[in-house]
This record gives C-alpha cells, sequence and structure tokens, in this order.
C-alpha cells in the first residue's frame, strides 16, 4: 500500500513540476507581447488589405496582406505587418509612438464602419440598447400623444388609452424591426437625432402649408409622421453606406444652430418685440426653420465631406458655438443696449461666428469623444461657477450684467481648462496650424462693473488671440 502511495506521489509531483514549467513558460510569453485593438471600440484587432486601403493606411507597402498592434511590457507599441514576397510571407515590425498609435486607432475606428471584414460574421449591434433607450422616450413623450390629439375625442378614458397603447406600439414596432441585424451606434444616433428634428420639421411643413387654418390636431400627427420618416431614412441610410459617428453629431450640430437661426431671421423680420407666434406669422416662422435646417445641414455635410470630424469634435463645436453667443449676450449688455431684436442679432452672430472656430479648430486637430464631453461638461460647470459668484459679489439681484459677465467668463475658462488636457489627435497628412485663446476674467469683470474708462496710461486686456501658421 505504501509503495502504491510513493509512486501515486511520485506521479503527482511530476505532473505538478510540468504543470508548473507549463505556466512559467506561459507567464514569460505573455509578459513579452500583448496583442491589443487597433480601435477605440476595443473590436479590431486584424487590420485586413481590404480594411487598409478603405483608410488610405500603409499604401507605400508592396504586398500587404494584414497588420496587428501589440504592447510590451514598458509600454511601448508596435505594429506587425504582413507582407507577401515572392509567394512567401514576411513579416515586418515599426515601433509607434503614443501619438501615431491613437491616430492609427482613429483613423481605424472611423473607417471600420465602411469595411466588412470577409473572416467574421459578427454583427455589430452595439447601439442597440441607445436606440432603443431613445425610441421609448419618443414614444411616451410624442408618439403616444399624436393618437388622442388626432382623434379628439371627449372621454378622458380613451384618450389616456390611446396614449399608452399608440405609445407602447410604436417602441414594439421599433423593437421588433430591430430584433435581428445590426444596430449600430451611428444608427441609432441618427435615428434619435432626426426622429427629434424631424417631428418639429413635420410640423412646419404642415404650418407652412395650412398657415393659419393650422389646427393642433393635424399639426402633432403631421410631426410625428415626419418624425419616424425622417429618423427609419436616417437609420437605413447609415447603415448602407457606414457614416461614421462624428460626421453625424457634426451635421446634426450644424442643422441645429440652423434652426435656431431661422427662428431668430422670424423673429427678427416681423414687426414687433414680443416673442408670441401670431396666426399670421405661421408660414414665416415655418418657412425660416425650414430653410434654417436644410442650410446648416448643408454646410455640415459640405465640412464633414472634407474633414474627418470626431464625436469629440462635434461636442467642442457645439460647446463653442453656444459661448460665442452668449458672449454677444453679454458684449451688448454691458454696452447698455435694452431692445430685444440686437440681443438676437448679437446671439445668431457670435453663434455662427463660434461654429466657424469650433470647424477651423477641429479641422486637423481631433478631440477623442471622452475629451469632447470633458471640455462640454467643464464649460457647464463653468458656467453654474460664474452665476454662484454673481450671487455672491452682485448688489442687485435685478441687474443681469455681472450674471452674463461671469457665466460667460466661467464657461470660457471651464473650456480652456478642459481643453489644455484633451489628448487632440492631429491628422498625419495636414499641418498643423495653431489657435491659442487667452481670456482675462478679471478684465471682464472690472468692464462689467466700471462704467468709468480706465485712466489714460494703463489699461486692462479682455483676450489675446494668437495664431500659429
Amino acid at each position: 500500500m505504501t509503495s502504491i502511495l510513493t509512486q501515486h506521489g511520485k506521479a503527482l509531483c511530476r505532473l505538478s513540476g510540468i504543470i508548473g514549467a507549463l505556466i512559467i513558460v506561459a507567464a514569460s510569453l505573455s509578459a513579452q507581447e500583448t496583442e491589443i485593438p487597433m480601435d477605440d471600440s476595443g473590436r479590431v484587432f486584424l487590420l485586413t488589405a481590404e480594411m487598409a486601403r478603405s483608410a488610405g493606411l500603409y499604401t507605400d507597402v508592396e504586398g500587404f496582406v494584414e497588420a496587428r498592434l501589440f504592447q510590451q511590457p514598458d509600454s511601448t507599441c508596435f505594429l506587425e505587418i504582413s507582407t507577401t514576397v515572392d509567394g512567401r510571407t514576411v513579416r515586418h515590425r515599426r515601433v509607434l509612438s503614443t501619438e501615431q498609435v491613437s491616430a492609427l486607432r482613429m483613423r481605424i475606428s472611423q473607417t471600420a464602419a465602411r469595411t466588412v471584414r470577409k473572416d467574421t460574421t459578427a454583427v455589430d449591434r452595439s447601439g442597440r440598447s441607445a436606440f432603443l433607450q431613445g425610441m421609448i422616450g419618443l414614444s411616451l413623450s410624442y408618439y403616444g400623444f399624436a393618437f388622442p390629439i388626432a382623434v379628439e375625442s371627449e372621454q378622458a378614458e380613451v384618450s389616456m388609452g390611446l396614449y399608452l397603447v399608440g405609445g407602447a406600439l410604436s417602441y414594439v414596432i421599433a423593437s421588433a424591426s430591430t430584433a435581428e441585424g445590426p444596430v449600430t451606434r451611428a444608427q441609432a444616433a441618427a435615428f434619435t437625432y432626426h426622429a427629434t428634428r424631424g417631428a418639429f420639421q413635420g410640423t412646419a411643413v404642415y404650418c407652412l402649408i395650412a398657415g393659419e387654418n393650422s389646427s393642433l390636431r393635424w399639426a402633432v400627427p403631421v410631426g410625428a409622421v415626419g418624425s419616424a420618416l425622417l429618423g427609419t431614412e436616417a437609420f437605413n441610410s447609415v447603415g448602407e453606406k457606414g457614416t461614421p459617428l462624428g460626421e453625424i453629431d457634426t451635421k446634426g450640430v450644424f442643422e441645429d444652430f440652423g434652426i435656431l437661426a431661422g427662428i431668430g431671421a422670424a423673429y427678427l423680420i416681423r414687426s414687433g418685440d414680443a416673442f408670441d407666434v401670431a396666426p399670421q406669422d405661421l408660414r414665416l416662422l415655418s418657412g425660416s426653420i425650414l430653410a434654417g435646417s436644410v442650410a446648416g445641414y448643408a454646410v455640415g455635410s459640405a465640412l464633414t465631406d472634407s474633414y474627418r470630424y470626431t464625436s469629440g469634435d462635434a461636442q467642442v463645436i457645439q460647446t463653442i458655438a453656444t459661448i460665442g453667443a452668449f458672449a454677444a449676450f453679454t458684449l451688448l449688455d454691458v454696452a447698455g443696449n435694452e431692445p430685444r431684436k440686437p440681443f438676437v442679432m448679437a446671439g445668431l452672430t457670435g453663434g455662427l461666428g463660434g461654429l466657424g472656430l469650433g470647424a477651423v479648430l477641429c479641422a486637423h486637430s481631433h478631440y477623442p469623444e471622452d475629451d469632447g464631453t470633458s471640455v462640454r461638461l467643464a464649460s457647464s460647470a463653468g458656467v453654474v461657477f460664474g452665476l454662484g459668484v454673481a450671487y455672491l459679489v452682485s448688489k442687485e439681484p435685478r441687474d443681469r450684467t455681472p450674471f452674463l459677465v461671469l457665466g460667460t467668463a466661467g464657461a470660457i475658462g471651464g473650456f480652456l481648462i478642459a481643453s489644455s488636457g484633451a489628448d487632440r489627435v492631429s491628422d498625419e497628412t495636414a499641418y498643423e496650424r495653431r489657435w491659442e485663446l487667452h481670456v482675462n476674467p478679471v478684465g471682464l469683470a472690472v468692464a462689467a462693473m466700471s462704467s468709468k474708462r480706465p485712466a489714460d496710461g494703463w489699461s486692462i486686456p479682455l483676450a489675446s488671440l494668437s495664431i500659429g501658421l
């Protein structure tokens, strides 16, 4: 019995030794290099020849077959490129810097939606959750109301039942139609954007036709139809073309400001300073909204055809445009203007100027999505901080000047702080254009609080802009 146990013990020791050796070898091998994803979503590990051609990468490498990205224990990365030379497979390695890895991942992320790998059958459904969340919001906040409004029942029970059934039915149809097949993040964003704006655009088309005879009974259902049609068309178009998320978001920013510009233009054209909408003004307002929407979308399309904007870039452009509008409000208020129409004109001018500045700043140097979100939120936090300070230092709560000045200064400060820490990626083929904007919040505050001109011989700078080409 003892002999048998001894033999088993020796066998177990040998087996343990073999397993331990294998573990040590595996650990040493894994410590040497690790394959890492080549895109921001962590889905692409193999760059095929087809995807490389679509992205315009490594066109100088003859016989390119595929490429993989690896990381060494010291965090340095290298690219392993496989080529075919005289019927033989040859592998080359290129060491990449952190900036080169970021640029490579951004380029592949932008083109991954356009390229279908032949060696995989995976379907991208990463956007279905966002799609369904947007759909349930639309169903309960808009589509559901279209049914009782169209029927005009006098019974509250019937109206409530139609609302609940209509809202639930809208969601069920959308959920069932996307039960299979790809639903990318770009498709979800395109649907949500065009479905929400499509509601306004559909209503605007109806009011443009009906004019003074427009009624809520038809305006809301027609808007719901426009919402569903435009949202579905955008969803399908993005799926067929593989439009990147950054392109969708950028076009949306410009279209939104086009709609706001249309509303502002209609207000400037009509007589009077009141912000109400009379029946005779419906055609003017509806036509301006539609014209502004088309113009904004056209400008956004032209820019995204020429430059590759990311989702982070879109958020930064939107933030700069918003700051530009409020900065224009602030300057006009400091100058002592009271009428409403000059403020609307200033807001439109500042907003459109901010759009142009943001588009130029992000044309060749891009913000990752997380950094773009950080910039937008930091600017919002800066506004809140500035308003809080204004409440503390203002002696007259009804005086809006300190709130506008400090709120705008806070927004600019939050933007500059977050933007300075962003890990921006420059295009490889473009020259670098550097813009530096320095704002002096103290100068803005003094200019707002004091109505007197500083004594001769000294001045307080408000801001400085340096441009390097």
